[in-house]
């Protein structure tokens, strides 16, 4: 997975909806989240952040679970009511034209890995989804689905189903629910073309929305610009690299890796970072004791368990570091 994709945020939302369909008490709860490093206080906790690499475990694990159809069967991942200020700024929209315009703009600021290109072609248009990067196969098809199927339900809300006259394509071979994935999004599916793509006539990126409000639309657009400065806004080489090991798997990067990511040498990242009064090894250190102090909060995992998850080589090791961070025995 490239490093620019696997350091960036995802929404929380996501994994609390899945949470909501399963009872921990069911075997099917412990097995999608299974390996996804996520605590009940962090699905709780309005300010917790996962990283693109634990949400790519969750649905993993989910496929695995479930098949690759899933995605079908959980509309709280893909429907608008979901999407926070991107739906609303998009719906909010004086037109169709507009609130697609609204979301290619914005909706990599609300899903990092996700991209929306907007092609005029002989009286159609073509809204592409795409990707910001390769990613692996499973991940990429439910990703480009929950996006069609988004930008399906959008045009339905906007539009209307008949009135749009949409069509739809998909870069893979056709799955044996294609009947069904056709009867929901109420268009004729074309298989094996290029992108993946919703294809209207020209004539409805004209058609007024039912939801227009200039007022919700400008204060909805002002949250995702809001959102996008802070995304920015990553606070220089320190604030960048904190960051990337508070979304990490285990709370650790090889400096390596972490200086490619950034652009840097290891020697440019040790000296930019010594320049802040820190060192890699604080900030590691930093993340992992803040990780550990959670868990045990939370009282659902074992010393031993947070040890597994932080990377540590036995116990002895995580005894050493626990000592050290919270000057107690483990």
């Amino acid at each position: 997975m490239p490093d620019a994709i696997s350091a960036r945020r995802v929404p929380m939302r996501y994994m609390r909806l899945l949470a909501r369909r399963f009872d921990s008490a069911d075997e099917r709860y412990w097995q999608i989240f299974d390996g996804v490093g996520l605590t009940a206080s962090d699905l709780e906790d309005p300010k917790f952040e996962a990283g693109f690499a634990q949400q790519v475990r969750l649905f993993d694990n989910l496929t695995s679970a479930f098949g690759d159809s899933w995605i079908l069967d959980t509309p709280e991942v893909w429907m608008p009511a979901s999407q926070g200020a991107l739906a609303i700024a998009a719906l909010s929209a004086a037109t169709f034209g507009d609130a697609i315009a609204v979301l290619a703009a914005y909706v990599s600021v609300q899903a990092g890995n996700q991209r929306l290109t907007v092609v005029r072609e002989d009286g159609w248009v073509l809204l592409r989804h795409g990707l910001g990067g390769p990613l692996p196969e499973n991940w990429a098809w439910v990703s480009a689905l929950s996006g069609i199927l988004f930008l399906a339900e959008m045009l339905k809300l906007l539009v209307g189903q008949k009135q749009a006259r949409a069509r739809y394509e998909f870069a893979r071979s056709a799955p044996v629910y294609a009947e069904r994935l056709e009867h929901m999004l109420g268009g004729e599916i074309r298989w094996g073309a290029s992108s993946n793509a919703v294809i209207v006539p020209a004539a409805v990126m004209e058609l007024r929305s039912p939801f227009h409000d200039p007022i919700t639309n400008e204060a909805a657009l002002q949250r995702l610009e809001q959102a996008r400065r802070s995304e920015r806004a990553a606070g220089g080489v320190r604030g960048r690299l904190e960051h990337m090991l508070s979304i990490s798997d285990c709370g650790r990067l090889p400096s390596a890796e972490a200086a490619r990511t950034l652009g840097l040498s290891r020697r440019t990242l040790a000296r930019r970072l010594a320049e802040s009064g820190v060192t890699y090894r604080n900030l590691v250190e930093a993340e992992l004791k803040v990780r550990t102090k959670r868990w045990l909060e939370d009282g659902a995992m074992s010393q031993r368990q947070i040890a597994e998850l932080l990377g540590f080589a036995d116990a002895t090791s995580f005894s050493r570091a626990f000592r050290r961070w919270f000057k107690v025995s483990a």
